[in-house]
């Protein structure tokens, strides 16, 4: 970037083009006037500043209000309806309709069976049945009615992206009803439960407890920093007295310095207990 400043000073230097102000011929060469000067004096108006006044007010500062192009419009309510399709496990999202796991199978058979095979257990893809209380055992399988814990999940997931090679196209009592047969091969519902945006969050998943909360310190209640003060209670007074007895040189200015933190009954790194200071301390 330096490079080319000074070759640009240079250029400038040999032939400047400043403002003649009343100027008939509106631009005048002169020679001289290098540097940055120079090349604001090459760009300025030779009368009036009117273009300097419209450049500087496209660089406005960035907490102006941005230009208007004219591009695009307001979203329709029905255009945010169609994108607003998120379901929450309590139920919270889900569509007005209905269906059972006898309406289901006929859309199983003909929008999923492909995939999940016939009862949802052969695959090629992921299987759907089986696999409870396997959870435990050296070869867990995670499917829809041993490791899902909402049933509210799944309808979600077959709304917005089944079947695989086109999402999105069945209808919403169609999702109903296939939710409802993935859950009956399961043996969660009845054939002919009805399922609906009332019914299915009532319905509790055998793996409803198999989960707990992130006991991570960045999630849910913030731990307690502890206090700067409480960094001294590590230097417990059996440790230094330990020490001390050890290489055989207790003194009454060694125990001191070591026993000034309160403490009882401290345990050191060998094990051995104290109810407080060390009798050297206490002389």
């Amino acid at each position: 970037m330096g490079i080319v400043l000074n070759v640009l000073n240079e250029v400038v230097a040999l032939m400047c083009v400043s403002a003649a102000v009343g100027s008939p011929e509106g631009l005048r060469y002169d020679r001289g006037g290098s540097g940055v000067m120079g090349v604001a004096q090459a760009f300025r108006p030779a009368v009036t500043p009117v273009g300097v006044t419209a450049v500087a007010q496209a660089f406005r500062p960035a907490f102006d209000q941005s230009p208007r192009y004219g591009v695009g419009r307001p979203p329709k309510p029905e255009e945010l309806d169609a994108i607003d399709i998120e379901v929450t496990p309590d139920g919270k999202g889900l569509r007005h309709g209905s269906g059972t796991a006898a309406a289901g199978k006929d859309v199983y058979t003909r929008r999923c069976e492909t995939c999940h095979g016939p009862t949802g257990k052969e695959g090629p893809q992921d299987v759907l049945a089986g696999g409870q209380g396997s959870l435990t055992t050296p070869r867990p399988q995670k499917t829809v009615g041993s490791y899902w814990p909402y049933a509210t999940t799944l309808w979600d997931y077959i709304n917005r992206a089944m079947p695989f090679d086109q999402p999105s196209t069945l209808t919403v009592d169609e999702v109903y009803s296939a939710t409802a047969y993935v859950l009956f091969l399961n043996g969660i519902v009845g054939e002919q439960d009805v399922l609906n945006e009332t019914t299915l969050p009532q319905i509790r998943m055998p793996n409803r407890n198999g989960f707990v909360t992130d006991p991570r310190p960045d999630v849910g209640t913030p731990v307690k920093k502890k206090h700067p003060a409480d960094s001294e209670k590590r230097h417990s007074p059996t440790i230094c007295n330990t020490i001390s007895r050890l290489r055989g040189r207790v003194s009454s200015s060694s125990s001191r310095i070591c026993c000034h933190v309160p403490s009882s009954r401290l345990r050191s790194a060998n094990g051995i207990v104290s109810d407080g200071p060390s009798s050297a301390a206490r002389t």
